[in-house]
């Protein structure tokens, strides 16, 4: 008979939460094994472990993505294929879960943002996609600190992955400006709530250092510059009095990308900026 985690009794399952710590270490650590055989082994016991146990395993979900990471850029077709299945597998189990920890998996999150590996570049996005599509995981408040790791794959030699990085972070600033004005609650993109609902407190003030480094960075490349401007137009429209104490900071960059920049677009968006924060100040 076929094992479905959801009929079986609650001893059942307490037993089966005592055991997976002595069955998933092991299995993970076979990722990084010599022979592709071996790992391809590994990746198929830990998709039918994480099949069975569904959502206690996501106590271990760090190990499970470290060893994502590792089988994603193996290069055994094999041990990949392998990799993707587990990857939607596990996806699957944190859209239908409560019991996701996002706040233990960000400092993993940011860590990995520095490989810059086209196949992990690809598994991170596609994780930073689900998880602001899942209702109840709070991506916003944590921002701050993956930010700049999201921008510096705008500038990836795969044009497939830029756009990927663009994408995400164009409906991230949505997520931002629909939290700033009301749209609906912080915890999931799913949980629309009515109009008129009050907003919700999003800091901007963190997040604005990261912004105005990519728009004077001499080592950025004029997506980085263009789209840190359009993030602080909607910050200046946003957050108003909110960002008193980062005018400076803000005009610096909008100044510097006016008087230095060759690209019409950017100093285009540059001047629309500054228009802003002085209207701003204004009032």
């Amino acid at each position: 008979a076929s094992l479905s985690w959801h009929r079986q009794p609650s001893h059942w399952l307490r037993t089966l939460s005592y055991f997976l710590d002595l069955l998933l270490p092991p299995v993970v650590s076979l990722f990084k094994d010599q022979e592709s055989r071996v790992r391809y082994y590994a990746c198929e016991a830990l998709y039918n472990i994480c099949k069975i146990a569904r959502a206690f395993s996501l106590r271990y979900f760090n190990q499970i993505f470290n060893g994502l990471c590792f089988l994603f850029k193996d290069v055994d077709v094999d041990v990949k294929n392998g990799a993707q299945l587990l990857d939607r597998l596990m996806k699957d189990i944190v859209s239908a879960s409560d019991e996701f920890q996002i706040a233990l998996f960000i400092p993993l999150l940011r860590e990995r943002l520095a490989d810059d590996n086209p196949y992990n570049r690809q598994l991170i996005l596609g994780w930073i996609a689900l998880l602001y599509s899942v209702p109840d995981i709070d991506v916003i408040s944590f921002l701050p600190q993956y930010l700049s790791g999201l921008f510096d794959m705008l500038s990836d030699p795969q044009k497939d992955i830029r756009q990927q990085a663009d994408f995400v972070l164009s409906e991230l600033l949505k997520e931002i400006r629909t939290l700033k004005t009301g749209g609906r609650p912080a915890t999931g993109s799913q949980n629309r709530s009515e109009p008129g609902s009050p907003a919700v407190p999003v800091s901007l003030g963190p997040m604005v250092d990261i912004l105005v480094n990519q728009c004077t960075s001499s080592e950025k490349p004029p997506i980085n510059r263009l789209t840190g401007l359009t993030w602080l137009y909607d910050f200046i429209d946003l957050g108003k009095t909110e960002l008193l104490p980062f005018y400076a900071l803000i005009l610096g960059a909008v100044l510097h990308c006016i008087s230095s920049d060759r690209e019409d677009v950017i100093r285009d968006q540059a001047q629309k900026t500054n228009a802003a924060l002085l209207e701003l100040v204004k009032h």
